[in-house]
This record gives structure tokens, sequence and C-alpha cells, in this order.
């Protein structure tokens, strides 16, 4: 019989890895607005209650979309058909990283098109 004292406990860490089952996809309370700290489920839940006519009506949220233009295209797909928007392709990292690659390219500000 083993001895309890004797056996040596493996620690469970989390180690982000590029692409797996430990790499989770973004949540609801994750950021989409990062000027703001508008989390997804602010939006959605605002899309949902308000059924804004025209995506820029999502500005009315915290002020989301009005900093620096990274969270436009997510507001736009939030607003359309809020029940249906997700995000499972992307980490919080990921999502994060693209956004620090639109600022630092020195492109043109994301707009609502309207």
């Amino acid at each position: 019989m083993l001895d309890p004292r004797n056996v040596v406990r493996a620690r469970r860490t989390w180690t982000p890895c590029p692409a797996g089952p430990y790499n989770p996809p973004m949540n609801y309370d994750d950021d989409i607005c990062y000027c703001y700290h508008v989390s997804m489920r602010k939006l959605i839940n605002y899309a949902r209650r308000v059924r804004p006519e025209r995506p820029s009506l999502m500005t009315g949220c915290l002020n989301a979309g009005t900093g620096c233009g990274w969270c436009i295209p997510f507001l736009m797909k939030i607003a359309q058909d809020p029940d249906a928007f997700a995000l499972e392709e992307l980490t919080p990292e990921q999502y994060a990283e693209q956004r620090k690659n639109y600022r630092t390219s020195g492109g043109p500000k994301n707009t609502f098109g309207e």
C-alpha cells in the first residue's frame, strides 16, 4: 500500500498554447472595447434591450467604439444579431494582439460607414 506522505502531487498549472484545449476562447466577461473597458456581456445585453436601428447607436453603451475604433467591426456584428454573436475563434490573447497590431499599424481608423 502507498504511504500518502511519499506521494508527490502534481500541480496543475494553466499554460497558454497557440491552439488547443487549454487556450479557451473569449467569454462574455472579456472586454470588446479596450478603450472604455466594455465587456461582451454589456454590449450584447445593450443590443438585446435597445435593438439599435443603426450599428453606430451601439456607442450609447458606455461610449464603446468612440476611442481607437478597433471594436467597431465587432459592434456592428453585435448590433446585427446579438443572439448569434460569438468570438469562439479568438482567445483573449489573440484579440489583444490583433488590437495591438491595429493600433501600431498607423492605418485608417475603423468607422461605422453610415
